[in-house]
């Protein structure tokens, strides 16, 4: 299984998805971590905005581009585990048949980790609805 976790150090799952700078990607094998890789972000677009505070209209840019790169990026991937993610990414993680959980965990190999054993607590409240 392949599993990929948004960060900006390599280290810590992001706080929101579209803030990631990077993502990290773990390959397991029997339950267990077989190899780490780092995948750049392919796109230039990065959502610095509080997913609350913009009106998401087409003029503004924030909804402009598409998430297709993010996809192309996560090529080969089984699921993500994320600290936070709008509905709209969710939805097209989902079509691409990546499977995505959302979880208080910080930490990116602790996560996995922990998803290995079955323990990794998830948070339902982490998709935000505000359309991004």
């Amino acid at each position: 299984m392949i599993i990929a976790l948004p960060s900006s150090d390599g280290k810590t799952i992001e706080g929101h998805f579209g803030r990631a700078r990077l993502f990290v990607v773990f390959e397991t094998d029997n339950g267990a971590i077989v190899k780490k890789e780092i995948r750049h972000k392919l796109f230039g677009h990065h959502h610095d905005e509080d997913c609350h505070s913009h009106s998401g209209s087409a003029g503004s840019g924030h909804h402009s581009h598409s998430h297709a790169e993010v996809i192309r990026t996560l090529q080969n991937v089984d699921l993500v585990i994320a600290g936070g993610l709008g509905r709209k990414m969710y939805e097209d993680l989902l079509s691409a048949g990546i499977v995505v959980l959302v979880t208080g965990e910080t930490g990116c190999e602790d996560a996995v980790n922990s998803f290995l054993k079955g323990t990794l607590t998830q948070r339902p409240t982490g998709v935000c609805g505000c359309g991004h």
